[in-house]
């Protein structure tokens, strides 16, 4: 397995926040309880004290500070003097009256009470949980249904939370403020008293003083990782994506000295990729929950592990890596981080580039390496300093696996470093003969590896023919070559050397080429590859496809390591989409978008609608109406190199120009021909479903975490406003909002896409309906719209009660689970006119007004319904708008603005909005319900 690179780690981790205590009743001391005999079973009444201290740490991306506080429901149990349930064990739901002010935060702790307990007096066992009728961790089964069963404390110690994700990966995200909770009581003097929950009940009604003390079942980690410090060489740090493994799926409710995981794979799996972070200067972090997993340090071949390196240092058959790491127990969970880096060259004076994995086994840290332990209720810290990629070079140049985690491809580029989109590019290099006559190279693609030394018999084998060269006219160095009909003529790597010695001149003069880029997509398999359609599922969203020039190259022994010295680097980013590469729709097509915008802010023109106007879900066609029967030159000068891009450059600085430039003119006839717009500028429809699928996107429309509060203007901010091909602009800022493209300013910015398995030509162009399917499906029976066709990344755990805790627009909660049910009706009965603070966050506990919606006779389905976010509701609105508005009233999300946290998301005249602060609307809300459906597309309850 491929793993990190030059990184130092130390984990810090925070107890005393973490311990949740209710004060509930305090038994006899164990002193008194000598002298006193106490009969047993005489009915008292007590009351409870509760309190629960402030936390000591600020979460990142996880449930708010006041969430992992959040209480909405305790079961108290106890126990008579042989182990059996006895009376007083109850169920409290949070508006039960008999508690008080349960819920608080780290600035305000919880102080409350639990009155009119009725039970006897005697020898007792009491213990408690928390939030077990709605929560994340009820897969098997609900949790108050297991404790209602229970009949004495043994049966108690069996019970068993399961996370409840029916996804393809491991659930390590908790989007509902309802961590599970369970504790036993302790006496204030309980030095000698050494079975768990021990209590002396007296005989007399009284409020009493004790503690239980309730832990959470998850651990909540954090990741911080920074770079470009005083002793960094680091210039540039983006994380790709990070990865959990091993993360167990099941933990005993109660603590145990032992887990509930056992030695078998059944018990783990692995989260999905994730590549959200939260950004700031020169750091990243990200965040995850997870069960307990007490994993120890073990020993290889007699030998103890005798430093931090060593956590990662994998069992290897001739010279691979297995997989298996020598001295940690087997389904130990470890993280996998993917970055690109560029850094200062220590050896070149010019650029050194990246890509390198990091593995990092969780609990431990540089003074405490033996340690592989993720415990229960406790938070961990674990703090990476990123310098270089030293380790890289000393396992490659040395032989020596420094770092057993430090692994990737390190490139000192001397000259130039060209980083390109996925879409056609262009642009010029020059070479003097000396460089010919020693000219190496190599190709890499996620496919195959190329170099210089390759065999002609083998080149078919090769990914290499994506770059190639045409001699400029004169050698001159400032004009583009024009790309020669269907590239008939063009010289690849293998000629290039032979094509400058043989032109006239000396071995120091320079020789100028124009360079084409194909686009990074594949209209069939590369030549070794057996790929299965469609084929655009093997390429999309994959690491960087490159050529190196003159170029100098070492291998680890291992394999999984390259460093290489080389004057020229061309790096070209693949497609990124949003689509599942599992699970497809009826013409398995998929929509793609490049990463940047490279031609800068388009102009502020508002062309005229075609006949039959604009089409809010196809792009191609607006942009084909625009520009059909023009030619290319009427747009670009092709001719030109664009500056700090590398294309020709516009003649016309509208919109369609910008995306054409992402195009050839593949017959070279000058027309501009339907086949030849592979890159254009979406519509409505499909930009915002680029916000749908932002977790899978390296570079989302809008980065939210690098940008913090303060730093985004509150009253439209156009540097993040997005044209669309139907005259509309996206807010970026906000996620999905649109409008008029004049409305609070002109937007500044664009992104084009591009069709996956949906080619445009002369036949379908003008045809509107003729698009790419969406994301997600809508059943009208059933109401349901499931979204099995999305990249897993976007799909969050499965509540199936209860609200969503509260969130921004941004956070990981306003994402859906992978199906919902829409309400039949909007909820009529509560509709009126309010704030959106009456309508959907009611009380202590949080509740929308759809709490008390419900569909079934018998009322059984109450309170799984709730406010849909604000993803969720723009899935609707996209499939029908009648589904968000009927009769004058708007409905609303339950996700607010992550820049103004008083104004929230939903609809109004026609299009998604963002409220306005305590203004009042009439109201009526569309609840939604997560559910999983079967091969028929029937509910499964």
């Amino acid at each position: 397995m491929k793993k990190q690179n030059n990184i130092l780690a130390s984990i810090k981790q925070s107890f005393g926040f973490i311990f949740i205590t209710i004060l509930l009743f305090s038994c006899l001391d164990e002193k008194v309880v000598n002298k006193l005999e106490v009969e047993e079973g005489i009915p008292v009444e007590i009351n409870f004290n509760l309190s629960l201290p402030a936390m000591n740490q600020v979460v990142t991306r996880g449930l708010r500070d006041e969430e992992e506080f959040q209480i909405n429901d305790l079961y108290l149990l106890i126990f008579d003097s042989n182990g059996n349930i006895k009376k007083g064990t109850k169920f409290y739901d949070i508006n039960d009256s008999e508690i008080n002010n349960l819920n608080g935060n780290n600035d305000n702790p919880t102080h409350g009470t639990i009155s009119k307990i009725q039970t006897t007096s005697g020898k007792s066992y009491i213990f408690a949980a928390a939030n077990v009728s709605t929560n994340q961790l009820d897969g098997e089964e609900n949790l108050k249904k297991q404790l209602d069963k229970v009949s004495n404390i043994n049966e108690l110690k069996k019970i068993t939370a399961t996370l409840n994700s029916k996804t393809e990966a491991a659930q390590v995200d908790r989007t509902q403020a309802s961590l599970v909770m369970s504790g036993a009581y302790k006496g204030t003097d309980n030095s000698s008293i050494d079975e768990e929950g021990l209590c002396i009940i007296p005989i007399k009604n009284s409020t009493l003083d004790g503690t239980i003390i309730l832990e959470r079942l998850d651990s909540h980690i954090t990741f911080n990782i920074s770079w470009g410090g005083k002793d960094s060489k680091v210039t540039s740090f983006e994380l790709k994506e990070w990865k959990v493994y091993n993360v167990p799926v099941i933990s005993y409710l109660f603590s145990q000295e032992e887990d509930a995981v056992k030695q078998d794979n059944k018990y783990y799996s692995e989260s999905a990729a994730d590549q959200k972070v939260t950004i700031s200067d020169k750091s990243c972090s990200f965040d995850f929950y997870m069960l307990e997993n007490r994993k120890y340090a073990q020993q290889y071949e007699g030998e103890e592990i005798k430093n931090y390196a060593q956590r990662e240092e994998e069992i290897k058959e001739s010279g691979k890596n297995t997989g298996e790491y020598k001295y940690v127990q087997k389904y130990a969970t470890f993280v996998e981080i993917k970055a690109n880096m560029e850094l200062e060259s220590n050896t070149t004076g010019g650029k050194k580039v990246a890509e390198v994995t990091y593995v990092i086994h969780l609990g431990g840290g540089n003074n405490d390496y033996t340690n592989f332990r993720s415990e229960r209720n406790k938070k961990y810290t674990y703090i990476i300093q990123i310098n270089d990629t030293e380790d890289i070079r000393v396992e490659v140049k040395d032989e020596n696996e420094r770092r057993p985690g430090v692994e990737g491809d390190v490139i000192d580029a001397q000259t130039k470093v060209y980083t390109l989109d996925a879409h056609y590019n262009c642009f010029i290099i020059g070479l003097t003969k000396k460089d010919a006559r020693e000219l190496s190279f190599m190709v890499k693609t996620p496919f195959s590896t190329v170099t210089h030394e390759t065999l002609e018999s083998e080149r078919l084998y090769g990914d290499y023919k994506w770059i190639r060269f045409k001699r400029n006219s004169r050698n001159a160095s400032g004009k583009l070559e024009k790309y020669p009909r269907y590239g008939e003529g063009l010289i690849d790597l293998f000629s290039l050397s032979s094509d400058i010695i043989n032109q006239s001149g000396n071995d120091s003069k320079t020789f100028y080429y124009t360079v084409f880029i194909d686009e990074y997509y594949y209209t069939k398999p590369p030549t070794g590859q057996t790929w299965d359609t469609p084929y655009w599922k093997h390429f999309v969203n994959k690491e960087n496809r490159y050529v190196m020039i003159l170029f100098t190259p070492d291998y680890s022994k291992d394999g999984e390591s390259s460093y290489a010295d080389a004057r020229y680097l061309i790096t070209q980013r693949s497609i990124q989409t949003y689509y599942s590469s599992t699970s497809f729709n009826s013409t398995q097509s998929a929509l793609g978008m490049e990463h940047i915008n490279e031609t800068g802010v388009p102009s502020t023109y508002s062309p005229e609608a075609p006949d039959g106007g604009w089409s809010k879900s196809n792009g191609y066609y607006n942009m084909y109406s625009y520009i059909k029967d023009t030619k290319w030159n009427d747009y670009t000068t092709m001719t030109t190199p664009a500056i700090d891009q590398y294309t020709f450059s516009m003649s016309e600085k509208n919109a369609w120009a910008a995306c054409l430039s992402r195009n050839r003119d593949e017959n070279n006839n000058g027309k501009i021909d339907p086949e030849e717009i592979k890159w254009y500028l979406p519509a409505t429809n499909q930009l915002t479903g680029m916000f749908l699928g932002a977790e899978s996107l390296t570079t989302p429309l809008f980065d939210a975490d690098a940008y913090p509060e303060g730093t985004v203007s509150l009253n439209g901010d156009t540097r993040f406003h997005y044209m669309m091909s139907d005259n509309q602009k996206l807010w970026g800022e906000e996620g999905c909002s649109f409008g008029s493209r004049g409305y609070a300013g002109q937007p500044q910015t664009l992104r084009c896409v591009r069709n996956l398995n949906l080619d445009m030509n002369l036949d379908n162009a003008e045809e509107k309906n003729i698009i790419v399917g969406n994301v997600f499906t809508y059943n009208p029976t059933t109401h349901v719209f499931s979204l099995s066709i999305m990249d897993s990344k976007n799909i969050r755990g499965k509540v199936s009660s209860g609200e969503l805790g509260l969130h921004d627009n941004f956070s990981i909660s306003n994402r859906p689970y992978k199906g919902f049910q829409m309400a039949k009706e909007f909820h009529s009965a509560e509709a009126g006119k309010g704030t959106w603070l009456e309508f959907v966050n009611i009380g202590n506990a949080h509740l929308s007004k759809c709490s008390t919606y419900c569909e079934k006779v018998d009322e059984s389905d109450k309170g799984k319904w709730r406010t849909p976010n604000q993803r969720e509701f723009m899935i609707m609105y996209i499939q029908n708008p009648e589904y968000v508005y009927k009769n004058g009233y708007r409905a609303y999300s339950r996700t607010e603005w992550k820049y103004n946290g008083n104004r929230h998301f939903g609809y109004n005249d026609g299009i998604l909005f963002l409220d306005q602060y305590n203004y009042k609307y009439d109201i009526s809300l569309r609840c939604v319900r997560d559910v999983d459906i079967d091969s028929n597309g029937r509910i499964i309850e």
